[in-house]
């Protein structure tokens, strides 16, 4: 799957072209954009002639959205990388707010009216869990490139850079599970992260990237 983004910025002229999130194309024309009052064709337009190739579009489109002004180059990231979300607002504890509109499933939570951000979500004890297929922050940031990096209210708590291999647990969908292990098992896994023990606190927002967040996007998540 592709995300396409085009900007066009009145004031400067400035053109812009992001696929993936990634800056694919920049132009600043000579003259003014020329625009008219009507609907927007996507696909096979008989009144546009291109310069090269076709004019038609073969393939399927998930989502379009349409604003009026020009997004920075951060938020077409933000749109174009975000693979879940989970804010833990009052009544939309379970609502994926992402992009792919996810299943999860809680039990035994309450709700904390006193999160970073709106409410939170609140885990009490051996049998809270909420899985999906004062304020802390946790970004755990993983690459084929640098490895593993664990970040704590934006300091690097701990790095493991020859972890450059990911190992998933062998069926689909893999799961992610915040609190306990459904599995009942007193470690994590083969490795060496202990958790005998049950979270209790709360989860104010939860996020899932396909990409390595930079030690920029983890500040900027942490300030905002």
């Amino acid at each position: 799957m592709i995300h396409a983004a085009c900007v066009f910025n009145i004031t400067t002229r400035e053109q812009s072209i992001y696929l993936n999130g990634l800056p694919d194309g920049i132009n600043i024309p000579t003259s003014p954009l020329l625009v008219f009052m009507g609907n927007a064709i996507i696909g096979n337009n008989p009144t546009f002639v291109p310069l090269e190739g076709t004019n038609v579009f073969q393939g399927y489109i998930d989502k379009l959205t349409v604003s009026r002004r020009p997004k920075s180059a951060y938020e077409i990231l933000e749109e174009a990388t975000l693979a879940a979300r989970f804010p833990f607002d009052n009544t939309t504890i379970l609502v994926d707010f992402g992009p792919n509109a996810v299943s999860a499933n809680a039990s035994s939570y309450s709700i904390l009216t006193n999160g970073h951000s709106l409410q939170a979500i609140g885990f009490n004890g051996s049998m809270s869990y909420f899985q999906t297929w004062g304020f802390t922050q946790f970004i755990q940031k993983w690459s084929s490139t640098n490895g593993r990096n664990l970040y704590v209210n934006n300091i690097v708590v701990d790095s493991q850079p020859s972890t450059t291999t990911f190992a998933a647990s062998g069926i689909t969908p893999n799961y992610v599970t915040l609190a306990n292990s459904l599995l009942g098992s007193g470690s994590c896994g083969v490795v060496a992260i202990n958790s005998n023990n049950s979270f209790i606190g709360g989860v104010d927002d939860f996020r899932i990237y396909s990409r390595e967040l930079s030690a920029t996007d983890v500040c900027a998540l942490y300030l905002g």
